[in-house]
């Protein structure tokens, strides 16, 4: 079964040459499967999720860890860092009129 790398309606909003970066960069993946990639990854979160959480930075870092894990186990050579987390002021939700 072949995986699709997102769905149709996402690659076709992709340029032509969005499609031929990613057509290269399946490529290489498909042939070097030894080779371990890193990204990164920007955490925001809420004053509220703050207030309820005693230990951000361990939450966060347990998340990656998991994420890491669950990498490894599928034999996906990728690994996910955490290069900095920030708290978003606040989120305030307005009511959609006419609903």
């Amino acid at each position: 079964m072949k995986r699709k790398i997102a769905p149709s309606y996402c690659r076709s909003l992709w340029s032509a040459e969005d499609r031929s970066h990613i057509a290269k960069m399946e490529a290489q993946g498909k042939a070097d499967q030894v080779t371990m990639t890193e990204f990164s990854i920007t955490v925001w979160y809420t004053k509220e999720f703050a207030d309820i959480e005693e230990d951000v930075d361990g939450y966060i870092a347990q998340c990656f860890a998991e994420l890491n894990a669950a990498f490894k186990n599928s034999k996906v050579s990728i690994v996910c860092i955490s290069v900095t987390s920030y708290q978003i002021p606040s989120i305030r939700f307005r009511p959609v009129r006419g609903t």
